[in-house]
């Protein structure tokens, strides 16, 4: 067998590359070592692999010859799909480059992998890898088919549909309403990981102009979630056929995402105690960055969400006859502008604020001074005390300034989602993990927050994890209509998660 193995790869360098000098199985395992790591797994039972320091091979080959035969061709075959990963390897390998540039070209019609800022390809896994067209037709699929905060019926069905032909069995069904939690087992005991995606669209409409557009008037796919949804499948399919970890993956897939709460109810629902979930990873796309660079850092990562309004009550009349008035108008174009202080003399100029005013509405004619007058807004914060001084100076404002003109303000503030807050050492292990997926250049480990908010933050006070942002290129913000998912970032997400449980959860031994 280790003849006909050596034989194979011998036959292999000439019909990928002519000139190309694999001098056998241990050439063939340097560079596939280099691309990914699953390509490489299947090696360590082949006579003369074993010394090679390759991983633990993913597959039970309880019969020698037979099953090993069949590792052969699997080599060769896995090899051929990953043109792309091999040209990768030979770039930085003396004299290697032209080869790399051939590979690559011939390797471009079976998978395209996301080209960063730096213009290397990424070493995503190469069975993931091999599946984009895969993961691209089921993200399309269900783009064309968005639904609602909790109503995600059809979007859940596809999911365990899916996780179901993984050949996973423990799934499930009905958590939060739709959510759905899928539990893969290792190959030896120990802790849970989870992973988390979330499934719901967003009620406005699709004008992405794309042949996969919503087929649902007014629910659109415009913040990726589609994309999400499809990464975790990929890395839960991936960890269903290798298991190259010890302890249990736990894949999330939650609903209302969008407004609904949805992952404070699958918390409250006591997901993390039900699965013994230890940490738990999540992200998003990031239309702007660069496409597969991925961005995370210790501490507030997100905003909190917090939204208020205002009403004003006044005495109404004679558009003709103000002195015979209270008018709210002027009272609220007065709040409008005081609440503005707040960031501006209220806030450390250090610390991170936003107070928005987004809607003011009063009157139904041009003569006729109102009764009342609204205004509403958000606020976004980072910390608890900026928060609850952003709320105290707001209703004492509204109040003061409606008081100057004789009216009188009602301030009702709802508190949303709370800020993401990254764990130190797992915002730092993620970072690491990424490194070794998108290449040490493509990761930024300490980046800026930013002020949208996110319900995973939930999560992430529960229980110890960090959230990651994967760029997706210059296309159009997320709630956009003309927004759409970019495809090619798919393997590299679904790829980043898998490597989180497998370096979360190493084999004894150093098998993973």
């Amino acid at each position: 067998m280790e003849d006909r193995l050596e034989e194979q790869v011998a036959q292999l360098a000439p019909e990928l590359v002519p000139g190309l000098a694999l001098d056998g199985v241990g050439d063939l395992v340097g560079l596939l070592d280099g691309i990914g790591g699953d390509g490489r797994e299947v090696l360590r039972d082949v006579p003369g692999a074993a010394g090679l320091g390759v991983a633990q091979t993913a597959h039970d080959l309880e019969q020698a010859g037979h099953a090993a035969l069949g590792v052969v061709d699997q080599i060769v075959a896995h090899a051929a799909v990953s043109l792309r990963g091999l040209a990768l390897v030979l770039r930085h390998r003396p004299g290697g480059v032209q080869c790399g540039r051939a590979l690559a070209e011939r390797g471009a019609s079976r998978f395209h992998a996301p080209e960063p800022a730096t213009g290397e390809p990424m070493p995503v896994i190469n069975s993931i890898a091999a599946e984009a067209e895969t993961l691209t037709a089921w993200r399309r699929h269900l783009h064309a088919h968005p639904e609602l905060l909790f109503d995600c019926v059809k979007t859940a069905a596809f999911v365990v549909e899916k996780l179901k032909s993984f050949g996973i069995t423990e799934i499930h069904e009905g958590i939060a309403h739709t959510g759905v939690v899928a539990v893969i087992e290792g190959r030896a005991p120990g802790r849970t990981i989870g992973l988390r995606a979330d499934m719901d669209a967003l009620p406005m409409e699709d004008l992405s102009g794309a042949a996969h557009a919503s087929t649902v008037p007014g629910m659109a796919h415009a913040c990726g979630h589609d994309g999400h949804t499809v990464m975790l499948l990929a890395a839960a399919k991936y960890l269903a056929g290798t298991r190259n970890f010890a302890g249990r993956a736990a894949l999330i897939f939650q609903p209302a995402e969008e407004g609904g709460g949805g992952g404070k109810v699958m918390v409250d629902e006591g997901i993390m105690e039900r699965f013994d979930i230890a940490e738990v990873y999540g992200l998003h796309n990031t239309p702007g960055r660069p496409v597969g660079q991925v961005a995370t850092a210790p501490g507030p990562l997100m905003a909190s969400a917090d939204e208020f309004r205002i009403e004003i009550a006044g005495r109404g009349g004679h558009g003709a006859q103000p002195q015979t008035t209270l008018d709210p108008i002027p009272a609220a174009a007065a709040t409008a502008q005081a609440l503005q202080t707040i960031v501006s003399r209220n806030a450390d100029p250090l610390d991170r604020l936003v107070v928005s005013v987004t809607q003011i509405h009063a009157g139904t004619a041009d003569n006729i001074i109102p009764e009342t007058a609204w205004l509403g807004g958000t606020v976004r914060s980072f910390r608890p005390a900026v928060r609850d001084m952003a709320q105290a100076r707001l209703t004492a404002i509204a109040e003061a300034q409606a008081a100057v003109y004789g009216c009188s303000a009602k301030v009702i503030y709802e508190r949303g989602y709370p800020p993401l807050v990254n764990h130190a050492e797992q915002a730092r292990f993620a970072a690491e993990v990424a490194r070794e997926v998108v290449g040490e250049r493509n990761v930024e480990g300490d980046c800026e927050p930013i002020t949208p908010a996110e319900d995973f933050a939930y999560m992430l006070e529960a229980r110890p994890g960090a959230y990651m942002f994967v760029g997706q290129g210059d296309t159009p913000m997320c709630h956009h209509p003309a927004y759409d998912f970019n495809d090619a970032i798919a393997p590299v997400g679904a790829s980043l998660l898998a490597r989180l449980v497998e370096r979360s959860l190493p084999l004894p031994g150093g098998g993973a």
